[in-house]
């Protein structure tokens, strides 16, 4: 756990400064039948934030065991999503008002707000993303506007004051949960 440490605390804020969308295909597991309606999170900005912190948690837990073909199809299931609902949405109801998660919401509705989050899903390490689409003029000028909106600048102002301990201690619980859910130890 001690070599994930800068791990998390990088990726964390990697993670608070990434806000979109995901167009991720994530399986459904069919050993756990589950009410898929309750799976699906309905924000493109808490499913973009679901999703990177699903890369983030995936990548360290490769890094540290050594996972069987069914770890790895539970990691990347929607069944998962409950977990990192129950962390990642009251810390970022906490930073940001209903209104800027809408605001948000809607530019991450938009085809610059997909490809800037496939541009971030990169950068944090996701797999198996479809080819990347360069980012027209147009949309490179809707994400040099939208960094600038409160709800980026807010997120970003608050992992930038987090340290090390502080992000160890937002992922810990997330870490936790998953190798539970998946059935995965030393």
């Amino acid at each position: 756990m001690k070599k994930l440490t800068k791990f998390f605390a990088l990726s964390f804020v990697l993670s608070s400064t990434l806000i979109t969308h995901s167009q991720n295909a994530i399986a459904v597991s069919p050993a756990n039948p589950t009410d898929i309606e309750k799976l699906l999170i309905k924000s493109p900005y808490m499913n973009f934030q679901v999703n990177v912190n699903r890369t983030m948690i995936v990548n360290s837990l490769k890094a540290e065991y050594e996972l069987s073909e069914e770890q790895n199809v539970c990691l990347s299931s929607i069944e998962g999503n409950p977990n990192y609902m129950e962390v990642l949405e009251p810390y970022f109801k906490g930073i940001l008002t209903e209104e800027e998660i809408k605001e948000a919401d809607d530019f991450f509705s938009t085809g610059a707000g997909q490809k800037f989050t496939e541009i971030l899903l990169r950068q944090a390490g996701a797999e198996n993303l479809p080819p990347f689409i360069e980012p027209t003029t147009e949309e490179k000028s809707e994400i040099a506007k939208a960094i600038t909106k409160p709800f980026f600048v807010k997120v970003k102002a608050k992992s930038d004051a987090m340290s090390e301990q502080d992000a160890i201690n937002f992922a810990l619980p997330l870490y936790e949960k998953e190798t539970a859910r998946c059935n995965i130890s030393s």
